[in-house]
């Protein structure tokens, strides 16, 4: 079944067993589904949230203005914003006190770059988005788990560095 294909009442009964809600959002890069057709459902997935005071994860390719838009009605809702790639709207996305997720791309990416810099360090997170990112990150290299570990710690050893702090005071 397609993602277009979904009824938001299908989904409902695994999102309130679940205690996120996401990763959810508008995508104009990766998908051919239209603004036009993931904007309900995005909205009700928010009230979802809202409802039952959960946080999100959100996915922002393409629509970072837009998307700030939205989630300014719902301030109620902690967000975390997945592997933001946006320049334009980091330092309104942190005044907000979205948490961001820095990916595995992060020395190759002056976005990521600029999170670390700008953000608090309690807004940044390390994440990898599956080994299979290393994949499509790294213009197809594939990676064992032990090398999967060793780029995550990397990053990790990097954002405190950046942050010039102790690799042990940022894991916490």
């Amino acid at each position: 079944m397609e993602v277009d294909q979904v009824k938001f009442e299908t989904m409902r009964p695994y999102l309130l067993q679940a205690s996120i809600v996401g990763e959810i959002g508008l995508d104009t890069v990766w998908t051919k589904i239209t603004l036009a057709q993931q904007l309900p459902v995005l909205i009700q997935q928010l009230e979802f949230a809202r409802q039952n005071q959960k946080p999100v994860i959100l996915h922002t390719e393409g629509t970072e203005r837009l998307m700030f838009e939205i989630i300014k009605a719902y301030p109620d809702l902690k967000f975390l914003v997945h592997w933001y790639s946006d320049a334009e709207s980091i330092d309104e996305y942190i005044q907000a006190g979205c948490l961001f997720s820095i990916g595995i791309d992060l020395m190759g990416n002056a976005v990521s770059t600029a999170i670390v810099k700008k953000a608090p360090v309690e807004q940044l997170l390390i994440e990898s988005d599956g080994i299979d990112s290393i994949e499509w990150t790294y213009a197809g290299q594939k990676a064992s788990f032990d090398q999967y570990l060793t780029l995550l710690k990397q990053n990790m050893d990097i954002i405190a560095q950046m942050k010039q702090m102790p690799v042990a005071i940022f894991e916490k």
